[in-house]
C-alpha cells in the first residue's frame, strides 16, 4: 500500500513541478480553432481581398511612376530631338537634290554675255589703235632691206599679237567684275544660293581658286597676213619700159614668190618701186586683214575665257554638291538608326505606362465593388447568394485589364 501511495504521491510530485503544462494545450488548441475559425470566417476574406487590391494599387501605381521617372523623360526628349534633327537633315537633302539637278550652265549665260558687252567697246578702240599703227610698222619695213615675207610672216603677225595682248586684260577684268557681284558670276535662285551658303559652298571662294588659271590669249590662233601682190601698183623703170616688162613680173622681181616673197630690197628700190600708191595697197591690206582677223579673235578670247572658266567653277562646285549629299545620307542613316532604338523604348514605355494606368482604374473599381459587398456573402454559395440577391442592384463588372507587353 506504502508503495502504491508513494507512486501516486511521486506522480503528483512530478505533476507539481511543471506548472500551467496542464493548460497550455488546451489555450493553444482553442488558438488554433479560433484562428481557423477567423480564416474561414467572411470577415477574414473580407480583409484579405481589401488588402490585396491596396497592395496591387500601390504596385501598379509604383511601376507608374517609375515609367515617368527622369531617364524615361530624358528618353523622351531625345527622341523628339532625333525626329527633329532628321526632318532638318530630310529637308536639308531635298534642297541639296534642287542644287544638283540645277542646269548650272545656263546660270551663267548672263556671264558670257556680260563678258561681250564689257570688251565690246574697248575692243574697238584696240582695233583703231592698232590700224593705226599699222602705217609705223609699214614704214619700218619701207626703210629696211627686209623682204615682203618679214613683214607678212613677222611685222604684221606682232602687230597683231600686241593687239591680243592688249584685250587680254580687258576681257579678264570683264570676267573678274562679274564674277565680283557675287554667285561666282552665275545667276541663281535665291533658294540655292542659301542652300550652299548654309552648308559652306562658295562660290566665290571656288571662283577664285579657278580666276587665277584663266589665260583669255589660250586657243587664239595665230594671226596669218597675206597680202594680194596683183593688187599692188609698182612702178616701172625706163628699163622696164624698153624691156617689154610686165607689172606681174616686175612684182615677182620685187618680190619673189607668190607663194614666199623672200626677195630682199634696197630701201630706195621699194621706195622707188612702190611709191606712195603701193605702199597704200600694202597698209590697205594689212587693216584689212586686221579688221577680218581681230573680231573673230576677241570672240575666241571672251569664248576661250568663259570655257576655261566655267568648267573649272562646276568641278569644284558639283563634287561638292555631292560630297554634302553623301554626308547628309550617312548622318540621316545614323540618325533613323537611333532613332529606331530610342522610340521602340519609348514605345514600349508608353504601353506599360498605359497598361499600368488602365490597371490602377480596375483596382479602383474593384475596390468599390469591394467596399460595398456584403462581407456575409463571400462564404455562401455561389449559387445561393444569387438567388438570394437577384433583386439587389448588382455593381458594375469592372473592365479586364489589358494585357501588358514586355
Amino acid at each position: 500500500m506504502g508503495g502504491a501511495a508513494g507512486g501516486a504521491g511521486g506522480a503528483a510530485a512530478s505533476s507539481a513541478g511543471k506548472p500551467g503544462a496542464a493548460s497550455e494545450t488546451p489555450d493553444f488548441d482553442a488558438f488554433v480553432t479560433s484562428l481557423e475559425g477567423y480564416i474561414n470566417s467572411s470577415e477574414y476574406l473580407h480583409a484579405f481581398m481589401g488588402d490585396s487590391l491596396r497592395q496591387g494599387d500601390v504596385l501598379l501605381r509604383e511601376v507608374d511612376l517609375l515609367t515617368s521617372m527622369a531617364p524615361v523623360v530624358e528618353m523622351k526628349a531625345r527622341v523628339a530631338e532625333l525626329r527633329a534633327d532628321q526632318d532638318v537633315v530630310r529637308r536639308t537633302m531635298d534642297r541639296l537634290k534642287v542644287a544638283s539637278r540645277h542646269d548650272w550652265m545656263g546660270s551663267f549665260f548672263t556671264l558670257r554675255q556680260a563678258l561681250v558687252e564689257g570688251v565690246k567697246g574697248r575692243a574697238k578702240d584696240i582695233r583703231a589703235k592698232t590700224a593705226d599703227a599699222a602705217g609705223g610698222v609699214l614704214d619700218r619695213w619701207m626703210a629696211s632691206d627686209a623682204p615682203l615675207h618679214r613683214l607678212l610672216g613677222e611685222d604684221a603677225p606682232k602687230l597683231f599679237r600686241s593687239a591680243i595682248d592688249e584685250t587680254s586684260p580687258v576681257v579678264f577684268g570683264s570676267l573678274k567684275t562679274a564674277v565680283s557681284k557675287g554667285s561666282a558670276g552665275a545667276t541663281l535662285p535665291e533658294a540655292i544660293r542659301g542652300t550652299l551658303g548654309e552648308l559652306g559652298v562658295s562660290l566665290d571662294e571656288h571662283a577664285r581658286a579657278v580666276l587665277d588659271a584663266v589665260d583669255p590669249r589660250k586657243g587664239v590662233p595665230a594671226a596669218v597676213v597675206t597680202v594680194p601682190l596683183d593688187r599692188v601698183p609698182v612702178k616701172k623703170t625706163f628699163l622696164d619700159w624698153i624691156l617689154f616688162r610686165s607689172a606681174a613680173s616686175i612684182r615677182k622681181r620685187l618680190f619673189g614668190t607668190a607663194e614666199a616673197p623672200a626677195a630682199k630690197l634696197a630701201p630706195e628700190t621699194k621706195a622707188k618701186v612702190l611709191g606712195a600708191e603701193g605702199r597704200e595697197a600694202i597698209r590697205a591690206a594689212i587693216v584689212a586683214e586686221l579688221e577680218a582677223w581681230l573680231p573673230k579673235a576677241v570672240d575666241g578670247m571672251t569664248s576661250s575665257t568663259f570655257d576655261a572658266y566655267v568648267p573649272g567653277v562646276l568641278a569644284r562646285v558639283r563634287p561638292a554638291i555631292a560630297d554634302l549629299e553623301k554626308e547628309g545620307e550617312a548622318e540621316l542613316k545614323s540618325i533613323d538608326g537611333k532613332l529606331a532604338e530610342s522610340a521602340r523604348l519609348v514605345d514600349e514605355v508608353g504601353v506599360l505606362q498605359k497598361a499600368m494606368r488602365d490597371g490602377v482604374k480596375v483596382v479602383e473599381a474593384l475596390t468599390k465593388t469591394w467596399a460595398a459587398t456584403d462581407p456575409a456573402l463571400l462564404t455562401r454559395p455561389i449559387g445561393l447568394a444569387e438567388v438570394e440577391d437577384e433583386d439587389a442592384p448588382k455593381p458594375k463588372r469592372p473592365a479586364k485589364a489589358p494585357p501588358v507587353r514586355r
